[in-house]
């Protein structure tokens, strides 16, 4: 009833609604109003109409995943600190993403290139520590490895960037002269390669030219096709040497990357 709310609001200074779905009925003798799907919320904020109530999950989505269930309880907690420390009750800011879209077949395959081959596993109970670790291993990496410490997301964020903007001008992935976001060299050593994120920023260049790799990376091509690559098409290996750690560590989209992430033992502050 409307009295059991009202004590717990005179009783804390915030009262979260994680119920499950309720009805109408209910919410009005909560004194709270309600939409199409539940209970009415501020979006992100999840705060109600009542400034000391906030309502998460099936409360304010119906029949909900469980998951988004876990992500509601995470966005209530952030705006119900925000209201006990006396600051605005807003929505977190959302980091920049994009997304490249449908895969052809061509492109599944490049994301193949360096994944185990092993087996899927089938224990019979619960996995082994040495099952696990093989099953792990047939995990492909699904998102950006920079994401959350990637500079062009940052400035993204920071510009208001829109990935949809140039959507439909322009060449398409598939058969055109833009490299393929989703491209993958994968070396001997483990050392990860994606053209489609590198920026040509050129710190890699400038570590190995200082690191004095007998090698090197350079620039090649012309225009809109100038790109990062090994000269006289050597192994990425080779050109990056000992400088490797260096570059992976500057580079700032992570389109070079330790396959194995323990790899990068130390960061390393860009040439200026």
């Amino acid at each position: 009833d409307r009295s059991s709310l009202d004590d717990l609001v005179r009783q804390f200074d915030a009262v979260l609604l994680a119920c499950g779905p309720i009805d109408s009925e209910q919410a009005n003798r909560w004194d709270l109003e309600t939409g199409k799907r539940g209970v009415r919320v501020a979006r992100g904020p999840f705060q109600t109409n009542r400034p000391d109530v906030f309502a998460a999950g099936g409360v304010i989505g119906g029949k909900i995943l469980p998951v988004r269930s876990v992500a509601d309880g995470k966005g209530a907690a952030v705006a119900i600190n925000q209201h006990l420390c006396g600051q605005p009750v807003v929505a977190r800011e959302r980091p920049f993403s994009s997304r490249i879209g449908r895969l052809s077949t061509d492109e599944i395959s490049a994301f193949l290139v360096g994944a185990s081959d092993a087996p899927r596993q089938e224990p019979a109970g619960d996995y082994s520590l040495d099952e696990a670790v093989r099953q792990a291993a047939r995990c492909l990496q699904c998102g950006c490895r920079a994401h959350g410490d990637c500079k062009l997301e940052q400035y993204a964020a920071q510009y208001g960037a829109d990935p949809g903007r140039y959507r439909n001008s322009g060449p398409t992935r598939p058969g055109s002269k833009m490299r393929a976001t989703c491209e993958h060299v994968v070396t001997e050593d483990s050392i990860i390669f994606e053209p489609g994120k590198c920026i040509n920023c050129g710190l890699c260049i400038e570590i190995t030219r200082t690191a004095g790799e007998p090698l090197g990376l350079t620039f090649v091509g012309r225009g809109f096709d100038v790109r990062v690559s090994v000269p006289f098409t050597r192994p990425l290996e080779e050109a990056l040497g000992k400088a490797a750690i260096q570059c992976v560590a500057a580079c700032p989209t992570a389109a070079l990357s330790f396959a194995d992430p323990a790899r990068l033992t130390c960061r390393t502050q860009p040439p200026s």
